[in-house]
C-alpha cells in the first residue's frame, strides 16, 4: 500500500462531508470552451456507486455537421428529441459514426434517442430499433483491450433520426472516505488519446495507466465541478512519475470557470518528486463550487500526468439535507404497450431529476415528460414518481395509475368500408377459372364493392388481388383490379398545373408480384395519352415473389419522357409484405413522392419532378395494376396482391 505524503500550510485539514449516491460526469471540452454544456450533463443516482459519463461531441446535433463523420452521409434534421436538432440517415449507405476514449476492460452502457428503423453499434455489440416515434435504446458492452471505440448509426429502411447520445461507466463502488467531496464532472481542456479525465476519480491509484495526460507547459488544466458552492480545504493528488519528479502546478476554485482564485500555488516549488502516493495540498477554507488544477509541466520535461485527485471539505460544512418539492400536475396516458406520463417539475433552484419507478423497471427524467415502452397490454401499472436534487435529497412521491392497451381491433365489415366513398373499382364480373379464356371473367370499369376474388377485406386492410390471364381495359395490356379516383360526382378531372397542391396519402402493403414481378399500386392518369400515365409507383423483383427486398421504382411521364430512360429506381429499402405510408403530390406541374411516418407526416422526400407542362386533367389511382404481362403469363395462377388502408385524397373532390 502507497503511504500518503503530506504537504501542509498553518491551517489544520480538517475532514467532514459524507458522500453518497452521487454522480461523476465527465467531460473534455475545448480550449474555447471552459464551461461544461449543460446539454451533456447527465446525473444517474445510486445507492452505492458513481457512474462516470464519458464524453461524446455533438451529442445532441445541435452544432450541425460536425463529430459525426463524413457529413455526405447524414443530414441535420429539425425532428428531433429535445434540443432542436438530431441526425438524419436516409439511404442505404448512410450512416453517423464517432470514435470516443475509453478506459481498457471497462464496462460501458450506450444510450441514444431513435426513430425509424435502423441499427446502433459498438465494440461488436448492436441494437436493432424500429420505432415511429423517439425512444431511448440501450447497448451494453466491455472494452477489452481498447481504449478507443466507435459508435456506429445506420438504416435500414426509410429515414432514421439519432439524438441525445450518452456514454456511461460505473467505476467507483462502495462508500467515499470522510470528508470527501465527490464532484457531479470532471473536464479538460485536451488530453492524449487513452488518457481522458475520467482516470483521475476512479479509484486506480495503483494503475499508472489510469491517469489523465496532456502535454503542455502552459494552457493545460483539470476542472472539477462539485455541482453546489461547497467548503473545500485540501485536495490529495497522485501524480504520475511523483516519485521521479515535480510537477509543477496551481490549484484555483471559485464560483465559476470564469473567475477562479489560487489557493495553492506550486508553479516553481512544485511536488514533493518522492513519491507516487496521495499528496495532501491544504489550504484555507474556501466557498467553491468548481476546482481546477492549473498545469505547468514538470522538472523533466512539459508532460502534466495526474492519476488520482481527491477532494475534501471542511466539518463544519453544513450540507444540504432538505428535500425538494414533488412534481405536480401528475397525469397518465396509456397506449399500445406503453404509458406517457407528464407532470411539472418543482420551482427548487437545485432540483435536478425525477426519478419514476414501477413494476419492471425505473426511469430518471431530467424534462417534464417521459413514455415508458415495453409494458403489457392490460396490466394496470403503478407509477411512484419523486424528485431528487442536486445533493441527493428526494422529495415526497406522487403515484398514478394506468393500464396500456393494445391497438383497436381492424376497422369492421369489407373492404369497401376500409376505403369508404369517393373511389369507383375497376374489377371484374363473372366466375374466376383460371386458364380459360380470360379466366372466364368480364372487365368492369364500375365493379362491385361486394367482397369477392379481387376485392376483399384481409388484416383490416382492403385488399386488391389481380392474375395476369384477367381481362382489362381497351386502353392497355395490363390486368387491374385497381380504385380510380372520383370527381365531382364521376370521372372528373382536376387541374395539376395550379398553386393548389393535390395529394393522395395511403398505407398499403405489397404482398405477392405477378409473373412478370412488377406491379403499380399507385399512380397519377392524365385524360390525354401525351401525359398518361403521369406516374406510375411500383416495385420491381421477381416473379411469385412473397417477401424480402424488391426495388421502388418511377415509370412514366415524369421519367420516360421527361427523364428520356426507362424508369428511375429509388434509393428506399422496400420490402414486401410491410407496411408503409405515402403520399403522392401535384402542383405547379411538379410531381412528388413522400415517406411519411406513423401521424402521416413527412418525413423523406422520395421523388420530384421537375415541372413536366400542361398536366391539366388528371386524377389519382391506387391499387394492383400488373405490369410487363405477356401471352404467357394468361394461365398463370401466379398473381399479384396489394392491401390499402388509411387511403384519403385532397382537396375533396
Amino acid at each position: 500500500m502507497k503511504k500518503t505524503l503530506i504537504i501542509r500550510k498553518e491551517t489544520p485539514l480538517l475532514f467532514s462531508i459524507s458522500a453518497f449516491i452521487l454522480i461523476l460526469f465527465i467531460s473534455v471540452t475545448s480550449c474555447t470552451n471552459e464551461e461544461i454544456s449543460d446539454e451533456l450533463l447527465e446525473t444517474i443516482k445510486g445507492d452505492s456507486e458513481v457512474r462516470i459519463s464519458i464524453p461524446i461531441q455533438n451529442p445532441g446535433f445541435e452544432l450541425g455537421e460536425v463529430n459525426w463523420g463524413d457529413p455526405d452521409y447524414y443530414a441535420i434534421s429539425s425532428d428531433e428529441n429535445s434540443g432542436s436538432k438530431s441526425g438524419k440517415v436516409s439511404n442505404s449507405s448512410g450512416k453517423i459514426e464517432q470514435t470516443v476514449d475509453v478506459s481498457r476492460n471497462t464496462d460501458y452502457v450506450l444510450k441514444a434517442w431513435v426513430k425509424g428503423n435502423g441499427e446502433l453499434s459498438v465494440a461488436g455489440q448492436s441494437n436493432d430499433f424500429d420505432t415511429n416515434d423517439f425512444e431511448e435504446i440501450t447497448i451494453t458492452f466491455n472494452s477489452g483491450n481498447a481504449s478507443l471505440v466507435t459508435i456506429l448509426g445506420t438504416r435500414n429502411s426509410g429515414d432514421v433520426r439519432f439524438d441525445d447520445f450518452s456514454l456511461n461507466s460505473t467505476l467507483i463502488e462502495g462508500p467515499t472516505a470522510p470528508g470527501q467531496i465527490i464532484p457531479i464532472s470532471v473536464s479538460a481542456n485536451g488530453n492524449q488519446t487513452g488518457y481522458g479525465p475520467e482516470n483521475t476519480v476512479d479509484g486506480e491509484i495503483e494503475n499508472t495507466e489510469s491517469r489523465w495526460s496532456s502535454n503542455g507547459y502552459t494552457g493545460k488544466y483539470i476542472t472539477y465541478d462539485l455541482g453546489t458552492v461547497k467548503t473545500v480545504s485540501s485536495l490529495k493528488i497522485a501524480w504520475f512519475k511523483g516519485d521521479e519528479r515535480e510537477a509543477y502546478f496551481k490549484i484555483r476554485v471559485g464560483n465559476s470557470t470564469s473567475s477562479l482564485s489560487t489557493v495553492f500555488d506550486a508553479k516553481t516549488s512544485g511536488s514533493s518528486g518522492t513519491t507516487e502516493g496521495l499528496e495532501i495540498f491544504d489550504f484555507d477554507d474556501v466557498e467553491a463550487r468548481f476546482v481546477r488544477i492549473s498545469s505547468f509541466g514538470n522538472s523533466k520535461n512539459s508532460w502534466n500526468s495526474i492519476i488520482e485527485t481527491e477532494i475534501y471539505g471542511n466539518e463544519d460544512d453544513n450540507s444540504d439535507t432538505t428535500p425538494p418539492g414533488p412534481v405536480s400536475g401528475l397525469s397518465a396516458i396509456p397506449g399500445n404497450g406503453s404509458v406517457a406520463l407528464n407532470w411539472n417539475n418543482p420551482g427548487d433552484s437545485d432540483f435536478n431529476n425525477v426519478r419514476i419507478t414501477y413494476d419492471g423497471g425505473e426511469v430518471t427524467s431530467f424534462g417534464e415528460s417521459v413514455t415508458i415502452n415495453d409494458l403489457v397490454n392490460g396490466t394496470s401499472y403503478s407509477f411512484n414518481t419523486v424528485t431528487v436534487d442536486n445533493s441527493g435529497n428526494v422529495s415526497a412521491s406522487r403515484v398514478v395509475n394506468a393500464t396500456p392497451q393494445g391497438p383497436p381491433p381492424p376497422p369492421g365489415g369489407s373492404a369497401a368500408n376500409i376505403i369508404g366513398p369517393g373511389w369507383k373499382l375497376n374489377g371484374f364480373t363473372g366466375s374466376l377459372n383460371i386458364g380459360s379464356n380470360d379466366n372466364g371473367l368480364d372487365y368492369a370499369d364500375n365493379a362491385s364493392k361486394d367482397e369477392s376474388h379481387f376485392f376483399f377485406e384481409k388484416d383490416g386492410f382492403a385488399a386488391f388481388k389481380c392474375y395476369p390471364g384477367n381481362p382489362t381495359s381497351g386502353g392497355s395490356s395490363n390486368s387491374r383490379s385497381e380504385l380510380r379516383e372520383v370527381i365531382n360526382g364521376g370521372d372528373g378531372y382536376w387541374n395539376g398545373n395550379t398553386n393548389t397542391e393535390h395529394s393522395m396519402k395511403w398505407r398499403f402493403k405489397v404482398e405477392n408480384l405477378p409473373p412478370s414481378g412488377k406491379l403499380a399500386f399507385g399512380q397519377i392518369h392524365e385524360r390525354d395519352d401525351f401525359y398518361d400515365d403521369v406516374i406510375r409507383v411500383q416495385v420491381q423483383g421477381d416473379g411469385g415473389q412473397s417477401s424480402g427486398k424488391v426495388d421502388l421504382r418511377i415509370l412514366g411521364y415524369v421519367t420516360e419522357k421527361v427523364e428520356d430512360r426507362e424508369g428511375r429506381t429509388i434509393d428506399f429499402d422496400m420490402q414486401l409484405d410491410t407496411e408503409y405510408f405515402f403520399e403522392l403530390t401535384m402542383s405547379n406541374g411538379v410531381v412528388t413522392l413522400y415517406n411519411l411516418d406513423n401521424n402521416g407526416n413527412r418525413i423523406e422526400e422520395l421523388f420530384q419532378s421537375i415541372d413536366i407542362g400542361n398536366a391539366n386533367e388528371n386524377y389519382f389511382k391506387a391499387g394492383c395494376y400488373l405490369q410487363s404481362t405477356s401471352s404467357s403469363h394468361e394461365s398463370s395462377d401466379v398473381y399479384g396482391q396489394v392491401l390499402i388502408k388509411d387511403l384519403e385524397v385532397s382537396p375533396d373532390n
